[in-house]
């Protein structure tokens, strides 16, 4: 089995290093070429649809316990999970698995971090611990997340029948294999999230919102869910989304 697993981190970073080989090669003749921005923003597209279906690759399923669970049990569970994971990605890629879809990452503006594109923020406001200004502090970055094409901005009040809307709009996203969800640290005791009172209106006001509890510890690779060290994965990521176009 170590064998097995060891040939499967060589192939799958393999596939990945000649993937980002190839987008930065397509993207130099493109540009030779005087290719136009849309032709390059498609190919990039197409790019990270494969990369999100190589990276589930990379996943110990077994770990996972899916072989006597269906794909709605699978789903259900990934409402509410606690991921032994190192990576902002990790979140990302062990959620698409419960899901049944490829995972969805991007980068960002100074290409430092590499996470999924719905995960949204568990900041806490500026007006700290009030319950109130937590649940829409929220609920404003998920209406954000979900209207950010539309460049709509939040309301500055999001009421009950704007919840109800913003739930389902969440659940549609989730059906259509784009998972959004909020993740806190198991040992960030100062995350409100931790705080059950507040972890339990959540859940009830935004019952589709993925909500992922991260456990393990920064240097911990014992029982990874993962068959390739995370942080070599990662870097890997680093180097795929270097290619990224302005």
């Amino acid at each position: 089995m170590a064998l097995e697993k060891t040939l499967v981190d060589i192939e799958v970073l393999e596939a990945i290093y000649a993937l980002e080989e190839a987008i930065a090669q397509c993207f130099h003749t493109m540009k030779k070429e005087g290719a136009k921005q849309e032709a390059v923003q498609e190919v990039w597209k197409m790019s990270i649809e494969i990369l999100g279906r190589l990276v589930l690759l990379t996943v110990d399923y077994d770990q996972l316990n899916f072989e006597n669970s269906s794909e709605e049990d699978q789903y259900k569970k990934g409402k509410e999970l606690e991921l032994s994971v190192l990576t902002e990605a990790g979140e990302e890629i062990i959620l698409s698995c419960h899901t049944r879809s490829a995972a969805i990452l991007t980068v960002n503006q100074s290409k430092t971090r590499v996470y999924g594109k719905n995960r949204i923020s568990s900041n806490l406001p500026e007006s700290g611990w009030d319950e109130k200004d937590i649940l829409q502090t929220i609920k404003k970055d998920l209406w954000l997340k979900l209207f950010k094409a539309s460049g709509e901005k939040a309301p500055a009040i999001i009421d009950e029948n704007k919840t109800i809307m913003l739930n389902e709009l969440t659940e549609i996203k989730n059906r259509q294999k784009e998972n959004i969800y909020i993740c806190v640290s198991s040992d960030d005791q100062n995350n409100y999230l931790r705080n059950k009172q507040i972890f339990s209106i959540l859940k009830q006001e935004l019952p589709a919102l993925h909500t992922i509890i991260k456990t393990k510890e920064e240097t911990d690779y014992s029982n990874s869910v993962f068959i390739i060290l995370e942080p070599k994965l990662e870097a890997h990521l680093f180097n795929f989304f270097k290619n990224k176009p302005e």
